[in-house]
């Protein structure tokens, strides 16, 4: 008996008791600890997410940004690439010279 003791009063069952609070204390207890610091990585990581989609959100917006002022950009040298050949049809058809120099 006296090695079994009691959970209070020393022997295995206080030392068992000891142990057993030691994991499982809703505060201090090693799962407890164990549990907050996986719920603080976990909560670190979803910061860290929604920052990252921040950051592909902007991005994405920024190169739709700049496609759109490529895409104006070639529409406008279509244009004035149209307009020119317009131009040199013209001046080559009404100039018989234009086309003996070549």
């Amino acid at each position: 008996m006296s090695f079994l003791g009691s959970p209070t009063s020393g022997g295995f069952l206080q030392f068992a008791t000891n142990t057993l609070d030691g994991i499982t204390d809703p505060t201090t207890g090693v799962i407890a600890t164990e549990s907050q610091s996986l719920q603080n990585e976990v909560n670190t990581d979803q910061t860290q997410i929604t920052n990252d989609q921040a950051q592909i959100t902007q991005l994405q917006a920024n190169l739709q940004a700049q496609m759109a002022a490529s895409d104006a950009l070639i529409a406008t040298l279509q244009q004035q690439n149209t307009f020119l050949q317009g131009l040199f049809q013209y001046a080559t058809s009404n100039n018989p010279d234009a086309t003996s120099a070549a």
